[in-house]
């Protein structure tokens, strides 16, 4: 039973290094912080996503900055990209290396992104992530509100979005929604009396920086509309 147990592992462990593969080119694109473009030799272009970290989506505070790394770092420059998939996107996973320099890393250790939790593979990441927040480094020497992980500013954006969308319905399909022009930019709006919902005060805590709606300082903004 041992011994199958082996053979079945063996067989995994073949099968995952076998899905790896790379691909070497010319960086001609950077879409933003962990996205980028490569033309290879045969002319053919890859769409590669950074493995194991998280950029802060261009709409998101500190997002232009990390773009702005990230070229610095590979535009216009010869890399090998160590690859293990495709997403369902269809851009390859990879470890981007430039001159010797590990950008997946770079990017952490820089503050320019975060280590992917959910799909981080790498043991040597989270420590480096720790020493770049240790040292307010990049994304890490904003204000606290500001610092939102990508998965969560998603997250909050879909609400935002759903919200305004149901505020239409309401209206019956008006341009202007309910939750009025300051939901979707950094209006007026200062206090948690003048939220509408929890998504609405999560924009304004999280996106425009409004740290009063987080009277106790526990990351939950207007207690009423967002506690448990």
């Amino acid at each position: 039973m041992k011994g199958l147990r082996w053979l079945l592992t063996a067989a995994l462990a073949v099968s995952t290094d076998a899905q790896a593969y790379t691909i070497e080119g010319k960086v001609v694109g950077i879409s933003d912080g962990d996205t980028l473009t490569v033309l290879d030799a045969g002319k053919k272009q890859h769409k590669i996503r950074l493995a194991d970290i998280d950029a802060p989506e261009s709409s998101q505070p500190y997002g232009n900055r990390a773009r702005q790394r990230l070229s610095e770092l590979a535009f216009g420059k010869q890399v090998v990209a160590d690859c293990r998939e495709q997403d369902r996107y269809k851009r390859d996973v990879c470890t981007l290396t430039v001159d010797g320099t590990d950008v997946n890393a770079d990017l952490v250790a820089t503050g320019h992104a975060w280590v992917y939790s959910q799909y981080n593979r790498r043991d040597d990441l989270p420590a480096i992530q720790d020493e770049a927040k240790t040292a307010a480094k990049g994304l890490w020497g904003q204000p606290e509100a500001q610092i939102v992980e990508p998965s969560q500013w998603r997250k909050g954006q879909k609400e935002v979005q759903l919200q305004v969308q149901q505020a239409k319905q309401k209206k019956g399909g008006k341009a202007k929604a309910a939750v009025g022009a300051d939901f979707g930019s950094c209006g007026s709006k200062r206090y948690c009396g003048e939220m509408r919902s929890c998504a609405e005060a999560q924009y304004y805590y999280r996106q425009c920086g409004v740290s009063r709606l987080d009277g106790d300082k526990d990351g939950i903004p207007c207690e009423k509309l967002c506690g448990n």
